[in-house]
């Protein structure tokens, strides 16, 4: 968590979090970075963090994981270190 980075919280039915991970994972993949940092808070929720870039701000991942449907999310702002 060191940089600049965003932070989400993505939850859905049973129905639509099938694969849930990887949809996610292919829509915060940010190029020449690690790839984002999830975490199975629940059945059906993710808490994930990833490496801001400006390809992927936070509301182009509110876009992004609209297009995918069936999701919930709550996207946080731009941080920096551990308190971000």
């Amino acid at each position: 968590l060191r940089g600049r980075h965003c932070a989400a919280i993505i939850w859905g039915d049973e129905s639509t979090i099938i694969n849930l991970q990887q949809r996610v994972d292919s829509v915060l993949r940010v190029p020449e970075s690690p790839g984002p940092l999830v975490l199975k808070a629940t059945k059906t929720t993710l808490w994930v963090w990833w490496r801001w870039s400006e390809t992927v701000t936070p509301p182009i991942v509110a876009d992004r994981l609209h297009e995918i449907g069936g999701l919930r999310a709550a996207v946080g702002p731009t941080g920096e270190g551990r308190s971000g």
